[in-house]
């Protein structure tokens, strides 16, 4: 992030797809936020989903679920850093690593941690939207 505040006016006032995005009704698709990102030279979150799991992150925003969706984006950044530690100190490698109920248990879950030293409450949400759609 090292854009000037010109910089980021000229992308918001010339990017016609970013033009689109900011005043589309409804929540964003993952294809957006991925775009929004990247053109706003943001960490790119999205860029380390899976289609399907984009889908998912899709359809967690559809049905009102923003803390699943907010799992699935901390999913992409963890992946961003590269092989990591579970709770456990046993290293595995987040970009080969599918995002299933026990996989969340077992490592994603401890890649973020709230003030009180607990994994974000937003695993919780994703493992219970899981839970809940078992065909996703």
């Amino acid at each position: 992030m090292s854009r000037t505040q010109e910089e980021n006016d000229y992308v918001w006032s010339h990017d016609k797809r970013l033009a689109e995005i900011s005043t589309k009704s409804g929540p964003p698709t993952a294809d957006d936020l991925d775009y929004e990102q990247k053109a706003c030279g943001l960490v790119r979150s999205m860029s380390t989903l899976s289609p399907a799991e984009r889908a998912l992150w899709d359809k967690a925003v559809a049905s009102g679920d923003w803390e699943a969706a907010g799992a699935l984006s901390m999913i992409g950044m963890i992946r961003l850093d590269g092989h990591t530690s579970d709770a456990h100190g046993t290293t595995y490698d987040p970009l080969n690593t599918e995002i299933t109920v026990a996989n969340i248990e077992k490592y994603f879950r401890y890649g973020f941690v709230d003030s009180a030293g607990n994994p974000a409450p937003q695993f919780q949400a994703l493992i219970q939207f899981l839970q809940n759609n078992p065909a996703v």
